[in-house]
Formats: structure tokens, C-alpha cells, sequence
């Protein structure tokens, strides 16, 4: 008896803990402000959110400053002749100020400046190597948009 009690327990806690009360539809737009930095790959990123997000009906479905959790999925920093730096971040989880918690399935990408073009028309192959482009970082009090799929 003591082992069947255990268990209801251990599964209604494992339940609760990977369950979302609502999960965040495709389509919506969730403006962040990055309260972490996106420094390097499989890292958390931690956002609040800067608006109150909308459904359709124009209904609030989240309000401004709700937290988010996410990752960092990529980091790359501008490479050599010019090439771009990356990097991409995730938002995966929103919590409410009531304690709900939705999930949410969005990313973001930013790349650095590009500058491989000029790199070329004006430098010698030699000193390609020392050109890098832009890094694409996304640094604590970033300001952006994701849009959920």
C-alpha cells in the first residue's frame, strides 16, 4: 500500500513539473529585453518581456514583464576575411506573475556585420586574416522580438 502511494506521489510531482499550464500559440510577437548574456552556447538566457503580448482578439495573453527561459543554441564570433558572427537564442518557457507557466517554441537570430565584400576590394589577401566581421552578440539589456511557431 505504502509503494502504490509512492508512486501516485512520485508520478503526480513529475507530472506537474514538466506540464504548461497554456502553451503560447503560433504567430504572436513577444517583445524581450535579454537580462543575461548570450556569451556562449548551451547557456541559459533569461528574458522579460517589455509589452503586454495580444492574441487576435486582442485579449492579453501575456503582460508586460513576465519572465522567459531559454537557451543560447549558437554563438560564432565574425570569422576571418570579413565573414559574420551568430547568434541564436531560444524561448522556451513564460512565467506569469500568478505562477503560470506557458511554453512557448521560439528563436531568435542576430548576425554581425558582414564585411567580406569591402574585406576583398580593399585589402590584400594577407591582410584578410586580420579582418573579421561583425560578432552578432546579444549582450544583457538587448532589446528584441521573438515570433513563436
Amino acid at each position: 500500500m505504502c509503494k502504490m502511494i509512492a508512486m501516485v506521489l512520485l508520478l503526480s510531482v513529475t507530472t506537474n513539473a514538466v506540464c504548461f499550464a497554456v502553451d503560447v500559440p503560433a504567430g504572436i510577437v513577444i517583445p524581450v529585453e535579454l537580462m543575461t548574456d548570450a556569451s556562449e552556447a548551451g547557456a541559459q538566457a533569461t528574458y522579460r518581456v517589455t509589452a503586454d503580448v495580444l492574441d487576435k482578439n486582442g485579449k492579453i495573453i501575456v503582460p508586460s514583464g513576465a519572465t522567459g527561459v531559454g537557451r543560447v543554441i549558437q554563438r560564432r564570433n565574425g570569422i576571418i576575411f570579413g565573414g559574420p558572427g551568430k547568434t541564436e537564442v531560444s524561448l522556451e518557457t513564460l512565467n506569469l506573475s500568478d505562477g503560470t507557466k506557458m511554453g512557448v517554441n521560439a528563436k531568435h537570430t542576430r548576425y554581425g556585420a558582414d564585411v567580406r565584400v569591402a574585406t576583398i576590394l580593399l585589402t590584400s589577401i594577407y591582410a584578410g586574416f586580420l579582418i573579421k566581421g561583425g560578432g552578432g552578440k546579444l549582450n544583457q539589456g538587448s532589446k528584441f522580438t521573438f515570433t513563436t511557431n
